[in-house]
């Protein structure tokens, strides 16, 4: 204290500035006074620290990371070298003046040497600037700007994956309408045909009315034709109720594939201009994976409408080699607890072989099983996932807790457009997913079936032939 003049002690203590006169009694650097801006940045709140070790006040072992390092290393370069040492911004938690509580802190240091009688260092005056504010607020915007390209990349990436599936769509439409205009041909045809036969059937009659009284032995031959007739207008009869309920079908799947298509396309495009609009980032994220979802949903029912496009024209192409069955299966369930998580989807059993098949036919089988068995079980919260070798063929089972399936719709289950209704759940969807799942399977000289009970859930098979 001898060093420092009265008048200069108190000019450069009597400010706003913090400032605390160290001693260069390394390593101690004993606090020798501070002023009054010192004690309110570093949350002294009345506790006196005067005479005691700067690293007692603020122990080194709450600093966090190598501040405390760093702030030993400037004092001792600088009582050292006996010369200012100006340290930049680092990091040292101090107590924030309630017990066992510390405050994240940012500082930077001007360390000034004072001279004593020997020309040695004797004090240390040390000026603090706490830099947290600047700090944080740097870090968050560095943050926001990260999240917010980050956002920007993700929805460009969304933006051009719905221009390619509005392509995929447009073409699925145009297929729908070449299997428009061929069943009006072959309704068409089928006029003609009726028109042709009732032709027939009156020269037909007309003809054994005048020849029946020269020839009383063509009574049978009439008796012959009007049973062959009665055969034919029950087999256009037939035809007819065939062709009145492909046609209501094809209007049923009409009106369900654009509804079912138009909502996810509706659902996205609110989205996205909800996104456009909201500068909430955690509600932008969350847009962002509802999007997400709809494409995947659209995307589904587009692969359904291509696959059956492919099975009717005799198109489906499969890809068979060998692969690890249990990897297939296991892959499917985990794909399904990820995408799935009102359900718990177990694997009790797995047949550990290899199969000859193709793999990505097969997982599509799979897959659609899972989906339904969590889509006609909303509410229970478990799918039991079997597969196992017997008697040279591969089995698989799914098992769900839900509504069941009536005796009545079990044989309708695998036919094209069928979907079960039920009073009080909407159930989504084309009513492809188990007829292209059968046919893939008869690809595989494979069958599936079902045991079901209304009220208890159902259980879905599938059966593959394997070698000896």
């Amino acid at each position: 204290m001898e060093a420092i003049a009265e008048q200069l002690f108190f000019t450069l203590f009597n400010t706003k500035v913090p400032r605390v006169l160290l001693k260069a009694d390394n390593p101690d650097f004993t606090i020798v006074i501070y002023n009054e801006a010192y004690e309110k940045v570093t949350y002294l709140d009345g506790r006196d620290i005067t005479g005691i070790s700067l690293w007692e006040a603020f122990d080194p072992a709450n600093a966090g990371g190598d501040g405390a390092k760093l702030l030993m290393d400037a004092l001792v370069t600088a009582s050292k070298n006996n010369k200012p040492v100006h340290m930049p911004s680092f990091k040292y938690d101090i107590p924030s003046g309630h017990p066992g509580i510390n405050v994240q802190s940012w500082w930077q240091l001007e360390i000034i040497p004072v001279s004593g009688p020997g020309r040695a260092a004797s004090y240390l005056l040390t000026t603090i600037n706490n830099v947290t504010d600047q700090i944080e607020n740097s870090t968050a915007i560095l943050d926001s700007k990260l999240r917010e390209e980050t956002l920007n990349e993700q929805l460009e990436a969304i933006n051009k994956e719905l221009g390619n599936k509005n392509e995929e769509l447009q073409a699925t439409n145009d297929e729908l309408n070449t299997l428009n205009e061929k069943l009006t041909r072959s309704e068409n045809d089928f006029r003609m045909l009726n028109a042709e036969l009732e032709e027939r059937v009156i020269a037909r009659t007309q003809s054994l009315k005048e020849s029946y009284a020269k020839q009383q032995a063509l009574t049978e031959e009439l008796v012959t034709s009007t049973e062959e007739i009665t055969a034919s207008n029950e087999e256009l009869l037939r035809i007819n109720e065939e062709l009145r309920i492909s046609k209501q079908q094809k209007e049923e799947f009409l009106f369900i594939a654009s509804h079912e298509l138009r909502t996810p396309l509706t659902t996205i495009k609110a989205y996205n201009q909800l996104m456009q609009l909201t500068k909430d980032e955690i509600k932008r994220d969350r847009l962002v994976i509802r999007t997400a979802e709809s494409v995947e949903r659209l995307e589904k029912l587009i692969n359904n409408l291509l696959d059956l496009s492919k099975i009717s024209e005799s198109k489906m192409l499969y890809e068979k080699e060998p692969f690890d069955f249990k990897n297939l299966v296991t892959e499917c369930v985990e794909n399904a607890n990820d995408r799935y998580p009102t359900h718990e989807i177990v694997l009790e059993q797995v047949a550990e072989m290899t199969y000859t098949g193709d793999r990505f036919r097969l997982e599509q089988v799979i897959q659609n099983l899972l989906s339904n068995a969590v889509k006609y079980s909303p509410e229970a919260n478990k799918v039991l996932v079997n597969s196992w070798v017997e008697q040279y063929s591969l089995i698989v089972s799914v098992r769900d807790f839900g509504i069941g399936i009536a005796a009545s719709d079990k044989d309708k289950l695998f036919e094209r457009y069928f979907r079960v209704d039920h009073p009080t759940l909407r159930i989504e969807g084309l009513g492809l997913g188990l007829f292209i799942s059968s046919e893939i399977l008869k690809e595989h000289n494979g069958i599936c079936w079902i045991e079901s009970e209304i009220g208890k859930g159902s259980v879905f098979y599938f059966r593959l032939p394997v070698g000896n």
